[in-house]
């Protein structure tokens, strides 16, 4: 039995196959952060966001890819961020009275954001879209 095994093992043909799987697990991993710095850069408006979540998934290793991307898949913005060519962005800019929102129109959210002094001065309301 131990002469089948060694026989199996030095067979070139194995040794191709095993390089093979070993090779394609690093193109996966690689590719996994890739996918994961294209992913928190498109949800988040923080250029930073994209390292720490490719460095989350080079930093565990192949061997623990599926845990880290459980992880990240996890901890990941749930919406992506829009995007500042839009019109939607230009229209919040401007007219939305706290970090781009429209708290004017809800007078609990008016009340509290004037306490803490982050209501910028709007000087009109948004059209509806």
């Amino acid at each position: 039995m131990p002469d089948l095994l060694a026989e199996t093992l030095n067979d070139p043909a194995v040794g191709a196959v095993g390089t093979a799987v070993v090779l394609a697990g690093i193109a996966l991993w690689l590719a996994a952060a890739w996918w994961a710095y294209a992913d928190a850069a498109r949800r988040t408006e923080s250029s930073l966001a994209g390292f720490v979540a490719a460095g989350w998934i080079i930093l565990s290793t192949p061997l623990l890819l599926p845990l880290s991307l459980a992880a990240y898949a996890f901890a990941r913005p749930q919406v992506a961020a829009l995007p500042r060519t839009e019109r939607c962005y230009a229209c919040h800019t401007d007219n939305g009275a706290v970090d781009n929102t429209f708290v004017q129109f809800y007078p609990t959210l008016l009340e509290v954001a004037t306490k803490m002094g982050t209501v910028k001065p709007v000087t009109s309301a948004p059209a509806a879209h």
